[in-house]
């Protein structure tokens, strides 16, 4: 799923990029694509009501979170089991050190924007709360007794959280009183974790993604449906002692994608509390841009 966007938040992303350190650029692949971009540029689009213009400090806000992403990027909270070659525990070494970098990157230029001290503080914290949110994934990593409760806190912790500081920033260039931007933060935070399951359930389709998932401990929604309801299939498939064929990966996917429209219910739930929020919206926000996001996700029937 991908969503338009502003040429200045495309063009602003591509500028941060080249600005990086050369070291961390060497780590970064020729074509990266960061999970929720394009969704986050829209969303911050959308809370501006969509103009074409955007000035230096907008840009710049726009692209806060992408450093955070990034970092997300160069050392994810999963890893795939392998024999642990030097060269793979450099690589490992080297992502968690860029990362560090980029978060030190968020902090500094967050104080460059012109944005209210309260809001870089509570900003600020954001960040650090999304670090926390990498190493809760990590211990999850492998974890079987997983439940949906612990998979939805989880993915609002992650790619919910950047959606909640995107649209805190983008806010924050309309209006800064602390209702309006917790009021947009959550928001922003629903509206990623919607994205993500939608996303979820078209990526499912592919053999290939499932299965390097599933070697990492990442386990997705419908696969966490689906276990709920037949254990004993589940247990099965992974307690054998070497990694299962392409016929059991094939019969797991087949049982998970009977859980879509368990999944589509609840961005379904998603989408109507945010519906029902954006009619609150103080002036001068426009909820029109935003109601027009929710129906990019997934019309209303």
């Amino acid at each position: 799923m991908e969503f338009e966007n502003n040429e200045l938040i495309k063009e602003g992303f591509i500028t941060q990029i080249s600005q990086l350190s050369p070291l961390v650029k060497g780590l970064l692949p020729q074509h990266l694509h960061l999970t929720g971009q394009s969704f986050r540029g829209a969303l911050f689009s959308a809370i501006l009501g969509n103009k074409l213009e955007l000035n230096m400090d907008e840009v710049q806000a726009a692209q806060l979170p992408e450093l955070l992403a990034l970092a997300n990027y160069l050392n994810p909270p999963t890893f795939l089991p392998s024999e642990n070659q030097p060269g793979d525990l450099v690589q490992s070494k080297a992502g968690s050190f860029a990362a560090s970098y980029l978060h030190v990157q968020f902090s500094t230029i967050l104080g460059l924007i012109g944005l209210p001290t309260p809001l870089i503080q509570e900003l600020t914290v954001d960040g650090s709360d999304y670090a926390l949110a990498q190493l809760r994934h990590l211990q999850l990593n492998y974890r079987q007794t997983l439940k949906v409760a612990d998979y939805l806190q989880d993915q609002k912790s992650l790619i919910g959280q950047l959606g909640a500081i995107t649209a805190k920033l983008a806010v924050s260039f309309v209006k800064t009183d602390a209702e309006t931007v917790t009021l947009l933060g959550q928001i922003g935070q629903e509206l990623a974790l919607a994205v993500a399951i939608i996303k979820e359930n078209e990526e499912i389709h592919d053999l290939k993604w499932l299965t390097d998932q599933i070697m990492r401990g990442s386990y997705p929604l419908l696969l966490l449906f689906t276990k709920e309801k037949d254990p004993k299939f589940f247990d099965h498939f992974f307690s054998q002692p070497k990694k299962p064929s392409k016929p059991e990966f094939e019969a797991l996917q087949a049982h998970c994608l009977q859980a879509e429209f368990e999944a589509v219910d609840i961005v379904k739930d998603i989408l109507r509390q945010v519906r029902l929020d954006l009619k609150i919206l103080p002036a001068p926000l426009k909820a029109a841009p935003l109601l027009t996001l929710c129906e990019q996700i997934l019309p209303e029937e």
